[in-house]
C-alpha cells in the first residue's frame, strides 16, 4: 500500500455536485442551462459522469466519478467514509482517496475551498487533518445542500463561475506531497 490524500466531505455534499465540481477543476467546460420543462437551471458540466457499482461488485456505498476533460480521471466516492481514531469518525462524512501527489493534494483543497471539509495529505502521518475549511466559510457558504428555487440557482452559478486549476495551483503542495 501506499500513501494516499484524503478528502472528507460533510454528509450533506452529493456526488453529482463533487462530480461537477472536480470536472471544472479539472478543465471540463461549463455552462448553465434551463432544464427541459423550462423550470429552472442547472449547472451542466461536460465529460463528468457519476457511476454506481453493480450489486454483485460489492460497493454498495461506493459511486465512480469519471471526467472525460483535460486532465482524465476516474475516482472512488465513498458514501460511508470514516477512519478510526481521527475526530471525524462516525460523523457520516463522504470522502475520496487519491495517491500523495501535489495536484491530488490541489484539487481536494480546491473542492473543500468550494464545500467545506477536510484534506489529510499523508494518510500515514501523525496528523488527521492538515487542511479543513468550516461550510460557512466555504464559497458554497452553508451547511446544507440546495434543493430548489433561490438555493439551487446559487449553487448552479458558483460551481459555473469556478475556473480549471492552474499549472502553478496543481504544482503548489509539491512539499506536502509524498510523490512527486
Amino acid at each position: 500500500m501506499g500513501v494516499d490524500t484524503d478528502l472528507y466531505l460533510p454528509p450533506y455534499v452529493t456526488v453529482r455536485d463533487v462530480g461537477k465540481v472536480v470536472g471544472i477543476l479539472l478543465g471540463c467546460s461549463s455552462e448553465i442551462k434551463t432544464f427541459s420543462s423550462g423550470n429552472g437551471i442547472h449547472c451542466v458540466v461536460e465529460g463528468v459522469k457519476v457511476k454506481g457499482f453493480d450489486s454483485d461488485y460489492g460497493l454498495a456505498e461506493c459511486a465512480s466519478i469519471v471526467i472525460d476533460g483535460d486532465q482524465p480521471r476516474e475516482m472512488m466516492y465513498h458514501f460511508e467514509f470514516s477512519t478510526p481514531n481521527d475526530r471525524l469518525h462516525n460523523k457520516g462524512w463522504h470522502g475520496i482517496i487519491l495517491r500523495s501527489y501535489s495536484p491530488n493534494i490541489a484539487l481536494f483543497v480546491a473542492v473543500i475551498k468550494f464545500f467545506g471539509g477536510a484534506v489529510d495529505f499523508n494518510d500515514c502521518d501523525e496528523t488527521n487533518i492538515d487542511f479543513e475549511v468550516a461550510p460557512e466559510d466555504s464559497i458554497w457558504g452553508h451547511d446544507w445542500s440546495s434543493t430548489d428555487n433561490e438555493e439551487w440557482n446559487e449553487l448552479q452559478h458558483k460551481m459555473n463561475a469556478l475556473r480549471p486549476l492552474s499549472k502553478d495551483d496543481l504544482r503548489a503542495y509539491a512539499l506536502d506531497a509524498t510523490y512527486a
